[in-house]
C-alpha cells in the first residue's frame, strides 16, 4: 500500500466581528465593574435530568437571587419524584435565561424554567425577572418605567390576542425584559408564549438607550491540518460549552499542534463568540449541541428543529460558521431526531465521565483505557478539571502514535481508507 497524505481543506470564513465577549463590562462614576458569564449545570440521573444555564455576575446580591431561584426550582423537581421511572419517563428541569442592559445602568435578567413532569407527562413553566439599578445598587420593578400601566396592559393584551390568539387577564401573570429597543413580554400557560413591542410605541418614564453593536467584517483564516491516514487517529470532543475554561483548552490544543470538536449550546454562543472564533481559527471544529440542552428525545419534531436551527442560525449570524454535526443531548437518539435534521448525528465511543469524576488522573485513565484507532472521546469544557486532564491526556495519546483530529477529519480518514 502506497503511503498517502491528505490535507483537510479548510476554507477561509468571512466572520462578522461584534465587540462583545464572554465578559461584559460597564463602568460608572463609582468605578464599579460588572462581569457577566453564562454558566451551565447538567445532571443526568436515573430519576431526572437537569440542565441549567444562568448568568453569573460579580454582584453578590444579584447572584444570590439567581441561585436562590435555581435551588428552589431544583427542590421542586426532586420533591415530585416518587419512584424511579423508566428512562423515557424521567422528569426534566431546564432553566434558561435572557440577559440585557440599557442606559449603561440597568441590568435586566429573566430566568425561564421549563419543568417536565415525567409522571404526568406534562410541561410547567415558571419565570423569574430581575431588574437591577447598577448605579443606585438596588432592585427595581420593570413596571416602574411605564407611566400609564392601563394603556400598557391594553397594548400587551391586544398583541397577545392578535399574534398568539390568547387572552391575558392581568399584568401580574406576565414577565418582561427590555432588550434591543423592544419590550419582550412572556406569558406562561400550556406553553411559553412571548411577544415583542417596540419601545417607541410605549409611554416610558425615561428615555431608554441600548448599546448598538458595530459590525466589523474581517476574514477569519483557519489553520490547515495535515493528517496521515495510515496512522491511528482519535477525536476528542467537548460538550456543553463554551465556558470560562474553553479558552485554556484551545490554548492547550494549539500548543500541542492538534484539534478537537466543540459541541456548543446556542444560548452561550453570543457571549463566547470571541472564544468560538479563536477556536475556529486554530482549526477546531464546532458542532451543534442544541440551543439550551433540552432532552431532545422527548420533544416533537417541530421543537427539535427549533433547538437545532436556533443554534445553527446564531452561529451563522455571529461567526458565519455552519456546523455539519449534531450531538443530541444526553446522547439520546430516536427517529424524531433523525427526521428533524440533515446534520450528521455524532455520539462517542469513550466516556471519560468527567462530569462525575473530579480526579484529573482518573479522567485521563478513563480516556486511555481500551483506546483504539478511530475512537471518539467525550469530555466537557465546563469543568476546570477537564481542561487540566487534557494537558496530561494529549502527550499520552501522542506517545502511542495517535493523531488528534476533528470529527470531520476522522470521517475523512475513514472514507479515504475504504479506497485503499
Amino acid at each position: 500500500m502506497r503511503k498517502k497524505k491528505i490535507k483537510t481543506i479548510l476554507i477561509g470564513i468571512l466572520g462578522i466581528i461584534i465587540p462583545i465577549s464572554m465578559i461584559i463590562l460597564y463602568h460608572f462614576d463609582q468605578k464599579e465593574i460588572v462581569i457577566y458569564q453564562p454558566q451551565t449545570i447538567v445532571k443526568d440521573q436515573k430519576a431526572y435530568l437537569i440542565s441549567i444555564t444562568y448568568p453569573k455576575t460579580n454582584l453578590s446580591k444579584v447572584d444570590h437571587k439567581i441561585m436562590n431561584y435555581i435551588n428552589q426550582q431544583t427542590k421542586i423537581l426532586k420533591s415530585n419524584i416518587t419512584e424511579f421511572p423508566y428512562l423515557i419517563n424521567r422528569s426534566e428541569l431546564n432553566i434558561d435565561f435572557e440577559y440585557s442592559t440599557f442606559n449603561q445602568r440597568y441590568m435586566n435578567i429573566l430566568l425561564k424554567t421549563d419543568y417536565y413532569d415525567g409522571e404526568e407527562q406534562q410541561n410547567y413553566y415558571d419565570l423569574y425577572s430581575i431588574l437591577y439599578d447598577l448605579k443606585q445598587k438596588q432592585f427595581l420593578n420593570i413596571l416602574d418605567f411605564f407611566s400609564e400601566q392601563e394603556k400598557l396592559f391594553k397594548k400587551i393584551q391586544d398583541s397577545f390576542q392578535k399574534e398568539k390568539g390568547i387572552t391575558i387577564s392581568n399584568l401580574d401573570s406576565l414577565s418582561m425584559i427590555i432588550s434591543n429597543d423592544q419590550l419582550i413580554v412572556y406569558y406562561p400557560s400550556d406553553q411559553l408564549y412571548s411577544i415583542s413591542i417596540p419601545l417607541i410605541e410605549l409611554n416610558l418614564n425615561l428615555k431608554i438607550t441600548t448599546e448598538k453593536k458595530e459590525l466589523d467584517s474581517k476574514e477569519l483564516q483557519r489553520v490547515v491540518s495535515t493528517i496521515d491516514p495510515t496512522k491511528p487517529v482519535v477525536a476528542i470532543t467537548f460538550d456543553d460549552g463554551p465556558s470560562e475554561y474553553t479558552k485554556e483548552i484551545i490554548k492547550t490544543l494549539k500548543e500541542n499542534d492538534c484539534n478537537a470538536t466543540f459541541f456548543v449550546l446556542g444560548n452561550k454562543v453570543e457571549a463566547y463568540q470571541d472564544v468560538i472564533r479563536e477556536s475556529i481559527k486554530n482549526g477546531n471544529e464546532i458542532g451543534n449541541h442544541s440551543y439550551n440542552h433540552k432532552w431532545l428525545s422527548r420533544l416533537s419534531e417541530k421543537e427539535i428543529m427549533e433547538q437545532i436551527n436556533k443554534t445553527q442560525d446564531i452561529l451563522q449570524q455571529t461567526v458565519e460558521y455552519t456546523p455539519t454535526h449534531l450531538r443530541p443531548t444526553y446522547g439520546s437518539v430516536n427517529q424524531r431526531i433523525k427526521n428533524s435534521t440533515n446534520l450528521s448525528i455524532t455520539l462517542w465511543t469513550i466516556d471519560t465521565k468527567d462530569w462525575k469524576i473530579k480526579n484529573i488522573d482518573r479522567i485521563v485513565e478513563k480516556a486511555m483505557k481500551d483506546i483504539e484507532d478511530g475512537d471518539i472521546i467525550l469530555m466537557h469544557d465546563i469543568f476546570e478539571r477537564s481542561s487540566e486532564a487534557l494537558k496530561k491526556l494529549i502527550p499520552l495519546l501522542k506517545e502511542q502514535g495517535y493523531q488528534l483530529v476533528t470529527i470531520s477529519e476522522l470521517e475523512e480518514v475513514k472514507l479515504l481508507r475504504t479506497k485503499y
